[in-house]
């Protein structure tokens, strides 16, 4: 085999190789207590794996563009916002909160988006960090939690059905 095929080769073996890894009885004794497959070493590889995403991000938006953005977390937290929403207040299966998760962490970034490349330097931070910090207000408010908020989150449930490829149970 020659080095191209190999470099070739190497992404489809990393990802066959991670694919296989969670159900792989595998002990590493100096950095997992149990078994690779438990339910604490597999919660504590998925949030590697997202604080390596979120540190990926930064590296592409700050690395190569050299633009500081302090709103990472707000698209994070609207799409589990969304996702959690649509899991318990209206019912929906998981494939359609993923569907509704996707689609506001494509519009959400797009709508920001749109006002915060308007400008750059010091000023985008400042957008991007003001941006982040309406989202946060609109959280720590908690709408969810008042009864006019959940007597509005039941109409609408009762209004707009579940549709059929959205539902939990089937």
């Amino acid at each position: 085999m020659n080095k191209s095929a190999v470099r070739r080769l190497a992404p489809l073996i990393v990802l066959v190789v991670l694919a296989v890894l969670p159900y792989s009885t595998l002990q590493l004794p100096g950095v997992f207590d149990g078994v690779l497959n438990s339910p604490g070493t597999l919660q504590l590889l998925a949030l590697c794996l997202v604080f390596g995403g979120v540190a990926l991000s930064y590296d592409l938006l700050f690395g190569f563009t050299g633009l500081l953005s302090f709103g990472h977390a707000l698209y994070f937290a609207a799409g589990t916002y969304a996702a959690n929403l649509a899991l318990t207040e209206l019912g929906w299966g998981l494939g359609a909160a993923l569907a509704l998760t996707t689609v506001v962490g494509v519009v959400l970034p797009l709508v920001v988006g749109g006002v915060a490349l308007r400008v750059s330097g010091i000023a985008f931070s400042m957008v991007t960090l003001a941006t982040a910090q309406v989202g946060s207000i609109i959280v720590l408010q908690d709408p969810g939690a008042s009864p006019a908020a959940r007597r509005a989150w039941r109409w609408t449930a009762a209004r707009c059905p579940t549709p059929s490829w959205a539902s939990s149970t089937r």
